[in-house]
């Protein structure tokens, strides 16, 4: 990925208005926007206006961009406090990539004011060092085939009188053909079950039954027929790291050191294993875990030899 050149200027407020553009796609968002102060009754000139519904009445954010060397200090603090105010903004963002003087923090703390940077891993300037935790939970199934055969005469009837499902050795395991003739691998069936949530994918031991036809066996009969049973047993393991993302835009609080993606990409295949090694960190329980940023979350799921994996963000 090439590098862009330094932002500066309206480039920076560019970068900005895009990434709460991703951020906040239902607002309305106004760049270079001017609103009237009640206090002053002039038109303040306001970088970036971010306008929202909640609950029917519209709430106000404005956002202000610094592209300075040095640290904002309090008497910038102190300028942007009084248009929030005048303006009757809800809340103001400061966004100054040099960083903020202590005191300046401290003035922020006590107004309505968040204080952050923004940053963008296709700018060389930008980047910033950005790490996102991933949580990785692995999940171990597995399973086995139970065979009692019985069944009612009533099901004989209504199958005419073929008692169950015939097997036999396939390259990759049992082979099952049900009464429609149709044959499918044993696993095959078992994914399909668990892709389809027709299965407890909870952390237990389970038992199915199937019927003639190699499905879940939930027909109406006086005795249910035990035609083959299946039994399986689900474990989970949580392990975490922090990745540095391949592609990343968003902000970053100075006050929390939040960082809130508005894209981000991860490479799953070479950043993420699907075995345990030394740099992932087993934790016990994940709730636990006082994560207070944005994290991708990884679901390994492991059922014989095949392996699926789903991600997700969580906020």
């Amino acid at each position: 990925m090439k590098s862009k050149e330094r932002l500066t200027g309206k480039p920076f407020e560019d970068l900005i208005f895009n990434i709460y553009k991703e951020l906040e796609p239902h607002a309305t968002i106004k760049k270079n926007d001017r609103i009237k102060g009640i206090e002053s009754g002039i038109e303040r000139e306001i970088d970036i206006s971010l306008k929202r519904d909640f609950g029917g009445h519209e709430i106000l954010m404005i956002i202000q961009a610094k592209d300075h060397k040095k640290k904002a200090d309090i008497k910038i603090l102190g300028e942007f406090d009084s248009v929030i105010r005048d303006v009757r903004a809800s809340r103001g963002i400061l966004i100054c990539n040099a960083g903020f003087t202590k005191t300046a923090k401290e003035y922020a703390k006590n107004r309505a004011i968040d204080l952050c940077s923004a940053h963008d891993a296709a700018s060389k300037e930008w980047a910033g060092e950005i790490k996102i935790p991933v949580i990785r939970k692995q999940t171990i199934v597995t399973y086995g085939l139970i065979f009692p055969f019985r069944v009612t005469k009533e099901y004989k009837d209504k199958t005419k009188g073929v008692a169950g499902i015939q097997f036999k050795s396939g390259p990759n395991g049992i082979i099952l053909k049900g009464l429609d003739g149709r044959e499918i691998e044993f696993i095959e069936l078992f994914i399909n079950l668990w892709t389809s949530n027709r299965i407890n994918m909870k952390p237990g031991e389970y038992k199915i039954t199937l019927d003639a036809y190699g499905d879940i066996f939930d027909h109406n009969y006086t005795e249910t027929p035990q035609l083959v049973e299946l039994k399986y047993s689900v474990k989970t393991r949580h392990y975490l790291k922090f990745l540095t993302p391949v592609d990343y835009r968003g902000i970053k609080s100075y006050i929390t050191e939040k960082f809130k993606p508005s894209f981000v990409k991860i490479d799953i295949t070479d950043s993420i294993p699907f075995y345990d090694d030394k740099s992932w960190q087993y934790i016990e329980d994940p709730q636990k875990i006082p994560l207070d940023m944005a994290r991708f979350e990884i679901d390994v799921i492991h059922i014989d030899n095949a392996k699926m994996v789903r991600g997700m963000w969580q906020e």
